[in-house]
C-alpha cells in the first residue's frame, strides 16, 4: 500500500498452539490486509492487501478458516472466500462471495462466524434504538453456504416482543411496590437511555458496556429452530466509564476504562451474584489489573494517554490494550497478570 492508513479493526483466526497465527487488519480507507505470524521464528509475513474500499472504514472483522467476514462504516457486510494460492504463485486472492447492506445495525457492533454443518453461521450483534426505552441490543444470524448463498436469516432482540407504550409502562411501574425492584428498574432505565460504549459477542456470551461504569451480560440461545437473547444481568466493579470490552475463550472477558487506567478480567460462568442497595446485580467474579503491573509499554509518558481505542485482547497471562496519546500517536500496552 502506498499510504499508511489508520488501522480500525483486527481479527485473529482461532488456531492450534503449533500452527501459525493468521491475522486480518482493517483500515480507515476501507482496505484490509492479511498477515501470518510464525510462532517459532517470531516473525510476521504479509499475505495479501485488499485495496478496493468504497464503503467506508472497516469497522469489524471475523476470520475463520477459509472465510473472512467484514463490516464497513456504511454498514455493508461482506463475506470473502480465502482461496489457497495457485500452483504458480504464492499470492492469496480473497474472492467476494456475498455482500449485504444493513439499515438497522447501529454501532457499536460485533461480528463473528462459526460452522453449522457444512455451512457458515455469520452473526452480527448490534445496538438498536427503541421508542420508549432508549437503546437495546439485537442480533442477526445469517446461514450462508460455502459458495456465498444466503440460506436463512433470523433476528432476535433483548428488548422483547414489540414495544411498551408510555401508558402501559406507567401502569406497570405503579404496580411494582418492591423497593429493590423499583431501584433496579430505575437503574435499567438510566442505563438504556444512552448508546452503549462497546459490544462483544462470542457465542453464547453477549457483553455490552455502558458509560455509567457498568456492563450487561446477555446469554444468546441459538439452535436450528430458535434464536433469542435473555434480558441480561448487570456486572459492576469499574469506577469510571468503560470504553471497551472483549469476550474471550472459556467464559472469560476483559473490560477497560476510557483512560486505560482500570482493567478488569471477568469470569462469566457461574459467578455469584447479589443485589446491591441501589438495585444493581453484582457479579463478584472479576479481578482488577493494576497499570503498575505492565510488562511493556510503547509510550514515553503515561500521562499523555487520553483515551483507549477500544481494542482489547487477552489470553491466560496478558491483556493487550491499544491507546492513543493527545498528539494522535498510538501506544500498545501489555498488562501481565501471570
Amino acid at each position: 500500500m502506498s499510504e499508511n492508513p489508520e488501522p480500525t479493526s483486527i481479527a485473529l483466526e482461532p488456531t492450534p498452539e503449533d500452527h501459525d497465527q493468521r491475522i486480518a487488519v482493517g483500515f480507515a480507507n476501507g482496505a484490509f490486509g492479511l498477515f501470518s505470524y510464525n510462532k517459532s521464528t517470531n516473525t510476521f509475513k504479509h499475505e495479501y492487501t485488499h485495496t478496493k474500499g468504497f464503503n467506508g472504514a472497516v469497522t469489524a472483522l471475523a476470520l475463520m478458516a477459509s472465510h473472512l467476514l467484514c463490516m464497513s462504516g456504511s454498514q455493508v457486510l461482506s463475506l470473502y472466500g480465502l482461496d489457497a494460492p495457485k500452483a504458480d504463485t504464492t499470492v492469496l486472492t480473497p474472492v467476494l462471495l456475498t455482500s449485504l447492506k444493513s439499515q438497522t445495525a447501529w454501532p457499536p457492533l460485533s461480528i463473528s462466524m462459526r460452522c453449522r454443518g457444512n455451512n457458515i453461521l455469520a452473526s452480527i450483534a448490534y445496538c438498536m434504538p427503541t421508542y420508549t426505552s432508549g437503546w437495546s441490543t439485537g442480533i442477526q444470524e445469517l446461514l450462508i453456504s460455502q459458495s456465498g448463498k444466503i440460506l436463512e436469516s433470523r433476528l432476535a432482540s433483548a428488548a422483547g416482543l414489540g414495544f411498551t407504550s408510555l401508558a402501559q409502562e406507567s401502569e406497570i411501574l405503579s404496580a411494582q411496590h418492591s423497593p429493590r425492584r423499583e431501584a433496579a428498574t430505575s437503574l435499567t432505565e438510566r442505563t438504556s437511555l444512552s448508546r452503549p460504549t462497546s459490544l462483544s459477542y462470542s457465542h453464547p456470551y453477549l457483553l455490552v458496556s455502558h458509560s455509567d461504569n457498568t456492563m450487561t451480560l446477555h446469554m444468546v440461545t441459538s439452535t436450528s429452530s430458535h434464536l433469542s437473547i435473555n434480558p441480561g444481568r448487570k456486572l459492576w466493579g469499574h469506577t469510571s466509564s468503560i470504553f471497551g470490552a472483549h469476550v474471550g475463550v472459556r467464559g472469560k472477558a476483559v473490560s477497560v476504562s476510557a483512560r486505560g487506567d482500570e482493567i478488569r478480567v471477568w469470569e462469566l460462568e457461574g459467578g455469584p451474584t447479589r443485589y446491591t442497595p441501589s438495585g444493581e446485580v453484582s457479579s463478584e467474579s472479576s479481578v482488577q489489573i493494576s497499570p503498575e503491573k505492565t510488562s511493556h509499554r510503547l509510550q514515553s509518558r503515561a500521562e499523555t494517554i487520553v483515551v483507549t481505542k477500544g481494542w482489547v485482547g487477552f489470553d491466560e497471562e496478558n491483556v493487550v490494550v491499544l491507546q492513543e496519546r493527545k498528539e494522535g500517536l498510538q501506544a500498545l500496552t501489555i498488562f501481565d497478570f501471570s
